[in-house]
Parts: C-alpha cells; structure tokens; sequence
C-alpha cells in the first residue's frame, strides 16, 4: 500500500518574507519623515544663515515684496512728448503723491496748460509735472536769470508764477523738472561755466555727433549761481516740490581730462556735485518747496551714479527715472553681469528697484517711470505699487 503523500507548508520562511516587508516599509516610513524634517528645517537654517552671513548675488533673484491692496491701474490716453514722454494713466487712490509730466508743448498757452492739466486731474493723478529747464539748456517758462537770457535759451512765455498757479486752481499739486549740468547754452559773457586749466581757453561745445559735450561746470561760480537762482525763481513762484536731473559729469574722454585739469579726473569729484545738491536744495526749502534728487535707475543700482553717496545726502527724496526706451540690456553689480533681457519686464523692474533700494539708504524713492508705450509704463506702475512704493511719476 503505497504511503500516504504529506503536505508540509513553508510557515518558517513566510514568516520571514513578512518581517522582511515590514523592515522595508519602516524604512521608507523613516526615510520619508526625515526628507519631511529637513524640508521644515531648511526654510528657517537659509534664512538664519542669509541674516548671519552677507552674500553678493550672481544672478537675478525677486527681492522681497511688501503686499498692497490696491485699485487696478488702466490706460486712458498717450500723450507722449518726444522731450519728456508721460502717459496719462489712472492711478491706484490709496497713493500719496501720483504725478503726470505734461508735454512741454502744454506750456505754449494758459488755454494750452489748462487742457492737458484737465486730463491729468480726469485721470485721478494728484500731482502735475512741468519741465522748466531742459537737457542742452533751454529754461520752458519766463525767466529773469540774466545769464538765460543772454544766452537766449528762454522759449518759454510764461512765468513760473504764471504756469504754478494754473496748476494749483485746478486742484493739482505743482512740480517742476530743472535739469542742472547737462548744458551747452552759448554763455558766451560767462566763460566760466566751462572751466578749463588755462585762462585763455574755452570748451566749445560742438554737437553730440561731433564730440560735444552738454555740460556746465559744477565748480564754477557764475554756473552756480545761475543754477540756485532758478531753483529760487520756481520754488518761490509756488511749485512745491523741485526736481533736480542732470547732476552728472560727462562721459570724458582721456583727452579731455588732459585740457579741463585736474578738477575733473580727481576721485573726489563727486563732492562737487553734492556741493551743487546742497545749494540748489537748499534755496528750494528757504522758499517751502521740496527739493527731490533725480537719479537715473540703472546709474542708482549698479552705484555708478557719481551723486549717489546717501550717508552725505541723508534722507532726501530721490526720483528713480526708470526710461524703458534708453535702458540697458544688462547691468554689472559688485563685479557681477546680469542679462536683463532673460526676464520679463516686471521682473526686470522688480530687480532693478530692488537693487535701488539697497542702495539708497535713507532716501525715500519715487519711480518715475517714462519712455515706453502706455501699456508698459500701465504694467510697471501696477508693479511698483504691488511692491510698496508709496508714490510714484509718469
């Protein structure tokens, strides 16, 4: 009788099979609970470390934001002047100063002034901006300066007086631009201006395409005091806020260094321009205006703005001009070249007013945004107000 067959099961070795998932699931559990640690701890170790350790950046990296709730910016109208460009926009209601440069051509006539301020005021902006002296020296209004207008650089018809109190009837705040240095006016009673090593030698300022150069001397009396009579001639004909541009040596050649003397190649040269700063600033408060420094945006972050020393300015007021149609294509901080043409452009913006705000200490900055279509200049106000600034110029 053959023998009965006997089944044994394998219970040994299925036991085994069992622990050996269970070791491989704990050790998954285990490994998925530490990536989750070090993902929590990481966050507050890089910032403990950012804090703890200054880092100069190599690329584009969004800075901070502040939240704001704010209104929708729409486009209106362009009204774009090839001087001064301006776009009429509507801007966000919680803003404490909004300004709209008007076209220089809206200083031809009180009726003119009167229509391009309506739609500034329909627009919503508070603040209404006149150029009044010129990039090459010409004074847009009614001036008295005698060096003006023996030069005859005045196109203007109207006075200060005139043109600040056609602004403020309308319920707008009056600016005004006045561009310094950047001057080939022919002084021709005021040698001076144009100062030079030698007594029997004068800068003549060809035309830009044959190597002339737009510049008044900081050093200069006669130049100073020509430039601290305007600010007092406007800021005392009722504007309330005074922004000075062109604060600006020229880019010198070699050759020029040689011929205007040493003044010019001296490292400290920037002390004459704040030395500039502080007279014109100063005539403008003695008269209740508020004196506002421009600096151009991509001088002000890659701190190559010679006038940019905010522990001698203190805590002014700095008008950023932010031209979309001059600006770089790259920009060189600490050594560093970022490529600004890989961003979009409110990256771009964000970046470069990020880079701006390390920079100027103090200094309470307004962007002043120009020289793009009505729909740029729309989506770069919506981002400066979407990252804090409290005022802003178009």
């Amino acid at each position: 009788m053959a023998g009965r067959k006997v089944y044994r099961t394998k219970t040994g070795k299925r036991k085994q099979n069992t622990a050996k998932v269970f070791q491989t699931i704990f050790i998954i559990l285990l490994l998925a609970v530490l990536v989750y640690l070090g993902y929590i701890l990481a966050g507050p170790l890089f910032r403990f470390l950012n804090r703890s350790t200054e880092i100069t950046p190599q690329g584009w990296t969004p800075p901070v934001t502040t939240e704001v709730t704010v209104s929708t910016v729409t486009k209106l109208q362009d009204n774009t002047d090839t001087q001064t460009g301006g776009t009429v926009l509507d801007p966000a209601a919680t803003k404490t100063l909004t300004g709209y440069t008007l076209p220089i051509s809206a200083l031809s006539s009180k009726e003119s002034l009167s229509a391009a301020i309506t739609d500034a005021q329909s627009s919503g902006f508070t603040a209404a901006i006149v150029p009044l002296k010129l990039a090459g020296g010409e004074v847009t209004y009614k001036t008295t300066a005698e060096m003006a207008q023996s030069a005859g650089v005045v196109t203007g018809t109207m006075t200060a007086k005139e043109i600040a109190d056609v602004i403020t009837e309308a319920g707008l705040i009056p600016v005004c631009i006045i561009n310094l240095l950047e001057d080939n006016s022919p002084f021709t009673d005021y040698r001076g201006v144009y100062k030079f090593a030698s007594d029997d030698a004068r800068w003549y300022d060809n035309n830009p395409a044959r190597g002339g150069k737009p510049w008044i001397s900081p050093f200069d009396n006669d130049a100073k005091d020509y430039l601290k009579s305007l600010s007092t001639e406007v800021s005392s004909a009722g504007f309330k806020n005074v922004i000075f541009d062109g604060l600006v040596f020229p880019p010198f050649r070699n050759s020029d260094l040689g011929y205007i003397g040493s003044s010019v190649s001296s490292p400290d040269r920037y002390k004459a321009l704040i030395s500039l700063w502080d007279e014109v600033s100063g005539a403008a408060r003695d008269n209740g205006a508020t004196p506002m420094l421009m600096i151009s945006a991509d001088g002000a972050a890659a701190k190559t703005a010679e006038v940019l020393h905010p522990e001698m300015l203190g805590d002014i007021e700095t008008v950023i001009k932010y031209d979309v149609s001059t600006f770089p294509t790259t920009i060189i901080v600490n050594g560093n070249e970022t490529i600004l043409t890989d961003m979009n452009f409110s990256q771009r913006f964000t970046f470069i007013m990020g880079l701006v705000r390390n920079n100027a200490g103090d200094m309470t900055i307004i962007p002043y945004i120009t020289g793009a279509t009505p729909e740029v200049i729309s989506e770069a106000v919506d981002k400066a107000v979407e990252i804090g600034f409290s005022s802003y110029f178009v």
